[in-house]
């Protein structure tokens, strides 16, 4: 596997004795393809759970086991950490489908120039679905832990940790997921966290190149 995609790079890495050549960035459907036509496997596939207790199970209703895997190039704790995700910001689905509804049907009206009285109406029923989440958003602003929003005074502290992490990225390699992990573990600044969560994002998508290209200012 290698960044070198200019013509002529796959016919030189063939002629000095490579098996086959991959090239960044990186297509997880293409390195499989690839590696299907050198490997051949033996014996008879491990179950998808093979005894490891990760809380992964061997099926999921309507879910295809094999292919997220594959997405996730067999990293059974990311893929557990998506499936999670997704659990989390679609278990309410209802609800915030009624309350971006109810928040359109007020838009239209105010362009409508409908009567005040029906504005007003339909204000309130957006305000109804708003509150607990402005409740909720309350009580955690009230308790947070006091090291929130605190930033690293020594930059030293965090040089170590960002620079083992761009050259995980640099390499592409997986284990830069958890690095990334350890770092925003730390007490951050609020714009370093913000953008490191931009950096999680495509890292999650294996676009190591783009995560790199991210950090490049920091």
């Amino acid at each position: 596997m290698t960044a070198n995609a200019m013509d002529g790079d796959r016919e030189r890495a063939l002629s000095s004795g490579m098996n086959d050549h991959i090239s960044k960035p990186l297509n997880v459907d293409d390195m499989f393809a690839t590696l299907a036509k050198w490997i051949t496997p033996r014996g008879t596939p491990a179950s998808l759970n093979a005894g490891l207790p990760d809380g992964l199970p061997d099926r999921l209703e309507g879910i295809d086991m094999v292919a997220g895997l594959a997405t996730c190039m067999g990293r059974r704790e990311l893929y557990l950490r998506l499936l999670c995700k997704f659990r989390d910001t679609q278990i309410d689905f209802a609800e915030q489908f009624q309350t971006a509804q109810a928040a359109a049907v007020l838009e239209q009206a105010c362009q409508n120039g409908e009567p005040a009285q029906v504005v007003h109406g339909l204000a309130s029923e957006v305000e109804r679905y708003l509150l607990p989440t402005l409740a909720a958003l309350d009580a955690l602003t009230g308790n947070a832990p006091a090291s929130m929003g605190k930033s690293l005074q020594d930059g030293s502290e965090l040089s170590e940790p960002l620079n083992r992490l761009k050259g995980l990225l640099a390499e592409s390699d997986t284990a830069a997921m958890d690095a990334l992990t350890e770092l925003r573990n730390l007490s951050l600044d609020r714009a370093l966290a913000r953008h490191l969560a931009l950096v999680a994002e495509q890292i999650e998508l294996f676009d190591f190149d783009r995560a790199l290209e991210l950090l490049q200012d920091w």
